[in-house]
């Protein structure tokens, strides 16, 4: 695997990505995001690794 950890994101930041995935989905006006299909669809493809990891593995410190 490429071990690639992504970059922590604001609220404002993540809201923004949100919006632009969903107007490439062509879902702006739907509440709910197939987020699930998604993940699985770009997994079968090839083009997503999730690996969830707990904050220990990450480095990450909890307030």
């Amino acid at each position: 695997m490429g071990g690639y950890i992504a970059d922590p994101l604001s609220r404002k930041d993540i809201r923004k990505l949100a919006n632009r995935l969903r107007e490439l989905f062509g879902l702006e006006r739907d509440i709910n995001f197939p987020i699930v299909q998604v993940i699985e669809f770009l997994s079968n493809k090839g083009e997503l690794n999730l690996e969830i990891c707990t904050s220990d593995d990450m480095g990450v410190k909890i307030r």
